[in-house]
């Protein structure tokens, strides 16, 4: 099956971070109930403008801080983290958004001034968009179907796949899998028409989709990425590359050529198509500043933003309420724990800030390898999910701000509200239990001692292939050859953890030090690093990895529920390396539904979140309602939906910094 890139043809929000098609945050987030309120902010200072001059005494900028510590590496290309996805939603336009009231995608008019769907006869679409002449960069370069073109070229070649960007950016597109196997220079389902014009045909195989409109959206690309003498054409075949104006198939063996002019745009771009524009990066503290981009012409409503400038910044969770307090933070995205919700709702009454409270669409989880150590085994999966009482921990860490869930859903989605009685009855709670992880663990061979006789306590070994155990360096820690070649697998699992995390500790004492999990014969042990190096790790399948569980949480980037990716195996956004034809078949066959119909995607979903529950790649812990805490300042500042992002800033202003 082809390879697919979500953020090419979603908006421009990641998965992350890419794990199940969305961006992923630190652990730090459990769950809570889906809210029967409308999501409004808390806020009770009015919004309409004083009839007196104000008396200003702040600046006009607000300062985000975000638990997951920025990188510097905006674009989802190379798997950018939460908060680097944040900020590339505030710098990267699209043709298409969500709405603020209903979340749902619509055209952006300010982009797209007409556009046309068109149903081929072999089954595929092709959408023919024409752009506002009027669109330029944040350096006053004028946008044109040319960096619409280049964002889907480029990022689906060779030699970005060799620089290690996932090279999938066309992946719906007719021609994609030639293209991206460098047979051939020309992409034929992506055409330049003109300065203005641009047409992508999506391929028939990806119809029906319930999600459809998504195909249809597609951000710009800078000519920064690429040395000047590099060009687009389209002599009507479809468009290509040139260099020097030659026609040139963009293969690995350009990498050389174009390898360090990519590497410096990756990190240094100076030109952007959103409402904001990077001015700076600071490494130490790990701070984006952003500022109007003034070249922006507004969004799909034509709304453009009036705070002159956003610095985004890495927070420490311990320290970041007390920053909040002290003012050297404004803004708080997204407590869930309940110490700092808790301190920031004792800081609403006392005055000091406002809130807004929406529910989320992710959940946070102690993810697993299927395919190292003794996760690769599902008895094992089974076994530590009923080792740990997750309500119990939920309880703990949300202080009732939170909900479990038992699959990869959050507690915004509608999919949950809709089906909650169907999955209470489907799917398996996990209940704590320790002679139902023994029962699992017996069921699957961890029956042995290290001498490989009968297990009666300690540690559990169990009887695995070579392949299963690794060879050489790569063989899993602690593994045991006997004189008879036996190899036998201890049940320890490698954990690696962010420092400084509540989810972290609370998993050490709920889980990994608890008397159920010795009792059990498991044994977990935790790796303490920096979040930046737990996500490397969590996305490194080389051999010579050994972790095998890492406690994350994701976030759905969009409303287009699509696992294909992430179950597929062999595909690089399989990241816990799931081995499940069924699985990913149920992912295939629900999105295969025409759009609008969503009874029979609800019964799709819920056989997909069925089988997962089963297999358990992952063990969710909670979902939860997300609170943003911001200084009393900040005016008409709403969130609707988690989906939305960046752009409910574009609609909030600095008090006595209104916008003419």
């Amino acid at each position: 099956m082809k390879m697919r890139k979500l953020w090419a043809l979603l908006l421009a929000v990641v998965m992350v971070c890419g794990l199940f098609a969305g961006c992923q945050k630190d652990g730090t987030n459990p769950s809570t109930a889906p809210s029967t309120e409308p999501n409004t902010t808390s806020t009770e200072p009015s919004t309409e403008p004083s009839e007196e001059p104000l008396e200003v005494t702040w600046n006009n900028e607000l300062i985000i801080g975000d638990t997951t510590e920025p990188s510097g590496d905006i674009k989802a290309y190379w798997a950018n983290n939460g908060a680097d996805a944040q900020v590339n939603d505030f710098v990267t336009s699209s043709t298409l958004e969500l709405s603020n009231d209903t979340a749902e995608y619509v055209w952006n008019d300010t982009v797209v001034t007409n556009h046309e769907v068109v149903d081929n006869e072999d089954g595929s679409k092709t959408v023919k968009i024409q752009l506002n002449p009027e669109l330029k960069w944040s350096n006053g370069d004028p946008i044109t179907a040319k960096d619409f073109v280049r964002a889907l070229l480029l990022f689906s070649t060779p030699a970005v796949a060799e620089n290690g960007a996932y090279g999938d950016a066309g992946y719906y597109n007719v021609g994609y899998e030639e293209f991206a196997a460098g047979e051939t220079a020309v992409f034929s389902g992506i055409r330049l028409i003109s300065d203005t014009e641009f047409w992508a045909t999506t391929d028939a195989q990806w119809f029906p989709d319930f999600f459809e409109m998504r195909y249809f959206g597609f951000s710009p690309e800078h000519s920064g990425w690429l040395p000047s003498n590099y060009d687009i054409a389209d002599d009507g075949e479809g468009a290509y590359f040139t260099k020097d104006g030659v026609q040139v198939i963009m293969d690995g063996s350009q990498l050389d050529d174009i390898g360090s002019t990519l590497e410096n745009w990756r990190y240094n771009m100076d030109a952007f198509s959103g409402p904001y524009m990077r001015t700076a990066y600071d490494t130490s503290s790990m701070a984006y500043t952003l500022e109007i981009n003034p070249y922006f012409l507004g969004n799909y409503e034509g709304q453009k933003p009036s705070i002159a400038k956003l610095i985004y910044k890495g927070v420490k969770q311990e320290t970041m309420m007390d920053e909040l307090r002290t003012g050297s933070v404004t803004f708080i995205k997204q407590t869930v724990d309940a110490s700092e919700t808790n301190t920031g709702l004792s800081m609403y009454e006392e005055g000091i800030v406002n809130y807004a409270t929406y529910d989320r669409n992710g959940y946070g989880a102690l993810y697993f390898k299927c395919n190292v150590g003794p996760t690769q085994f599902k008895e094992a999966r089974h076994a530590v999910a009923y080792l740990l009482d997750r309500n119990d921990f939920c309880r703990a860490f949300t202080g009732g701000f939170g909900m479990v869930v038992n699959g990869p859903y959050g507690s915004g989605m509608w999919m949950t509200k809709q089906g909650a009685e169907e999955l209470d009855s489907r799917l398996n709670g996990y209940n704590y239990s320790v002679e139902a992880a023994i029962a699992e663990l017996e069921a699957g061979g961890w029956t042995l001692n290290a001498e490989g006789g009968a297990y009666e306590s300690g540690l559990r070994y169990k009887e695995v292939t070579a392949e299963q155990a690794g060879t050489g360096e790569s063989q899993y820690p602690g593994c045991v050859t006997l004189s008879d070649g036996r190899i036998l697998m201890p049940l320890h699992i490698n954990w690696a953890s962010a420092e400084n995390n509540s989810v972290s500790d609370l998993l050490v004492t709920k889980l990994a030090n608890g008397a159920g999990t010795a009792e059990a014969g498991m044994e977990i042990e935790q790796a303490v690093m920096t979040f930046n190096e737990m996500h490397y790790e969590h996305y490194n399948n080389s051999e010579e990895s050994y972790y095998c569980a890492f406690n994350l949480a994701t976030n759905f980037s969009s409303p287009a529920y699509d696992q294909r990716t992430s179950t597929e195996k062999g595909h690089p956004y399989n990241v816990l390396n799931i081995d499940n034809d069924k699985l990913h078949q149920l992912a295939v066959d629900m999105l295969l539904v025409e759009a609008g119909d969503n009874d029979t995607f609800l019964e799709l979903w819920l056989d997909f979140q069925e089988e997962w529950n089963d297999y358990l790649p992952a063990l969710p812990l909670y979902s939860n309602t997300y609170y943003d805490f911001f200084t009393p300042h900040l005016q008409n500042y709403t969130v609707n939906s988690a989906y939305l992002g960046a752009s409910s800033l574009l609609y909030a202003y600095i008090e006595g910094y209104e916008a003419e």
